[in-house]
């Protein structure tokens, strides 16, 4: 039986009711192999959650859920669900009134299979689904404008982020035919930006980001 997700939206406010005094940041700047590091210890400021959202989804029978796999704030002040259960991008007013719903399952234009990634940028949504391995631009009305692959990078690349510019970040690991032969690897991920079209524009850093577990059969590997 499908349980129900509860999705809330919450505000972050000063931590001080009145005017708030920014904490000094502390951070210290060194050299490695010409690369100048600067490292930060301190927040310059501090944030905390609301102690009740300003939405609540999910309760009470007012809508249902299933694999909720992120949440997307529109322009309109409205925001936009990732419901990877029904493969639905679902829309909402900012007060949290059902609108209509993007999407549906299947390889098509406006159509997704493992949806795990959605955000908004202007009047449009765009959303990654991973079993096409691909982005969706659609408009709120529900069509589909185009999708595109990121293209140029080491293994899949899959999105994080959606830049003010329209740029997308992502990061990508190896494929698994260039993993070591069986053990634990601790993965590290070439984080890059691509464009509006899918096309590499640069890399940004290569962090730690997941650790793998291979372990390899006659014909098979498993990961």
């Amino acid at each position: 039986m499908r349980s129900p997700y509860l999705v809330a939206v919450g505000v972050l406010f000063w931590s001080s009711a009145c005017q708030v005094e920014p904490i000094e940041a502390t951070w210290e700047a060194s050299d490695s192999a010409g690369v100048t590091v600067v490292t930060s210890r301190t927040p310059a400021e501090e944030w905390v959650l609301a102690s009740e959202p300003e939405v609540s989804l999910g309760e009470q029978g007012s809508h249902e859920f299933f694999r909720v796999r992120g949440v997307a704030f529109l322009s309109g002040g409205g925001f936009a669900v990732a419901n990877q259960g029904s493969e639905e991008g679902q829309l909402f007013s900012q007060n949290g009134a059902f609108q209509s719903s993007i999407g549906r399952e299947g390889s098509g234009p406006g159509e997704f299979r493992g949806l795990t990634w959605i955000r908004g940028l202007a009047d449009s949504l765009w959303a990654y689904d991973s079993r096409n391995g691909r982005v969706s631009v659609l408009h709120s009305e529900a069509e589909s404008v185009r999708s595109f692959r990121l293209r140029g990078s080491v293994g899949r690349a899959v999105p994080l982020a959606l830049l003010d510019d329209g740029t997308v970040l992502a990061v990508s690991i190896r494929p698994m035919t260039e993993l070591p032969d069986e053990g634990t690897i601790a993965e590290a991920g070439l984080f890059s930006r691509f464009s509006r079209e899918g096309a590499f524009v640069d890399s940004v850093v290569r962090l730690p980001f997941m650790e793998r577990v291979v372990h390899r059969e006659i014909g098979r590997a498993h990961v």
